[in-house]
């Protein structure tokens, strides 16, 4: 019975095995890739062509906005109104219009 109580406290005074994990398998460096995709110049139907990318917000007062809606938290503790936006008018620095309409959101 003694010996059988010396080798559990044995056991117990000596660490863990450590559960070690093995180095993963060494993998080569990542190849060099060159990726190049041309951007033509889309023209839309009326001789439209695409817009610019730098756009900006001529008028403030021009935007729509959808009927306002109310948000409620979870909890019920917070009735949050806001009216989403409907139109904004942009212009690119060639003064092309660009309407963007924006989807109601659900209620």
């Amino acid at each position: 019975m003694s010996k059988d109580l010396t080798d559990a406290l044995n056991d117990l005074m000596q660490p863990p095995p450590a559960n070690v994990v093995p180095a993963p398998k060494a993998r080569g460096a990542a190849s060099v890739a060159v990726s190049a995709a041309p951007v033509a110049s889309v023209s839309g139907g009326g001789g439209q062509g695409s817009a610019a990318v730098n756009m900006t917000e001529p008028d403030y007062s021009a935007r729509t906005w959808w009927p306002a809606k109310v948000v409620t938290t979870t909890d019920g503790l917070f009735a949050i109104q806001f009216a989403p936006v409907k139109k904004i008018r942009m212009a690119d620095p060639d003064s092309v219009i660009v309407d963007f309409n924006f989807a109601e959101p659900p209620a």
